[in-house]
């Protein structure tokens, strides 16, 4: 499946109530921050959702990750320093 294909799937899907709920769950942690597992327990979004909606909701958050193999974090804008930020 294309990157066209799957945007095509993800406009016929809830991406806006994917969206409200990831946004929620941000805004409950006291950082404003969680990886992408622990965003996805939070949510109760199937994996392919949840990325989907970090993806097409980027206007409220920042993703980041810190190494290759490392997992996958999302960050509410507007937030204090927190792991995405750089320092020095």
């Amino acid at each position: 499946m294309g990157v066209e294909q799957a945007l095509a799937v993800a406009h016929g899907e809830n991406v806006q109530g994917w969206i409200v709920k990831i946004k929620g769950a941000l805004t409950e942690s006291s950082s404003g921050m969680m990886e992408f597992w622990m965003l996805r327990d939070k949510t109760g979004l199937q994996p392919v959702e949840l990325f989907l909606g970090v993806l097409l909701g980027q206007e409220y958050w920042r993703i980041g990750q810190n190494g290759f193999y490392e997992t996958l974090w999302i960050e509410m804008k507007g937030q204090k320093k927190g792991r995405g930020e750089r320092t020095g």
